[in-house]
């Protein structure tokens, strides 16, 4: 099993496919600073030719693990809801 030291930065990137209409973009909010704490829309995510949205930019953190949802979002900033389930986890 590998050693972690409290140094350690990782760098992470999301893609999902999801269809949206006009206005709705997708970010993804979790229970890291980096990700809002679940409050706020902090990683945005970009669409590309067949619905699929990607991280412009790698999220980068020191937390080794946490949970995340990919969230639907009407003009950037209006909440339209997130996805059903649980929790996705990071566990890097």
């Amino acid at each position: 099993m590998p050693s972690y030291s409290n140094n350690d930065v990782f760098s992470v990137t999301f893609s999902i496919h999801y269809p949206t209409e006009l206005g709705e973009s997708i970010a993804v909010l979790g229970s890291v600073e980096e990700l809002g704490n679940w409050k706020e829309y902090k990683h945005h995510l970009k669409w590309t030719e067949g619905h699929n949205w990607v991280s412009t930019v790698p999220l980068v953190t020191k937390s080794q693990s946490f949970f995340y949802k990919y969230i639907l979002l009407q003009d950037l900033t209006e909440f339209k809801g997130w996805e059903t389930g649980m929790d996705r986890i990071a566990d890097l």
